[in-house]
């Protein structure tokens, strides 16, 4: 059975929009497409406020398959490690990935 529409589109998403990343680039090296992702939600706990202070992309999930928590990912010249990995998606064919830097 081919792609569904909601997949075509989120492909097509990646592939004009996207940047070129690199998961595992010291071992697998899997050339991978990334949007950037920017939370809009702020979570409340009584009157503590707080909001993800990491660098955050989205991939694909077919692209991050395999991979999980720890892995390298290059962008450009910078390295950044996956701290998390959550799906925000209902049809699940995005993850969000929180990273922070390699060298922190």
């Amino acid at each position: 059975m081919g792609a569904t529409a909601f997949q075509r589109a989120v492909d097509a998403a990646f592939i004009h929009h996207g940047v070129d990343g690199v998961l595992d680039p010291d071992g697998v090296a899997r050339d991978v497409k990334l949007l950037p992702f920017l939370a809009d939600d702020i979570e409340r706990v009584g009157s503590l406020m707080t909001q993800h202070e990491t660098d955050q992309y989205e991939i694909r999930a077919a692209e991050f398959e395999g991979f999980g928590k720890q892995t390298i990912l290059a962008v450009g010249s910078d390295r950044f490690v996956v701290q998390d990995v959550r799906t925000e998606d209902a049809r699940r064919f995005k993850r969000v990935l929180d990273l922070v830097p390699a060298d922190a």
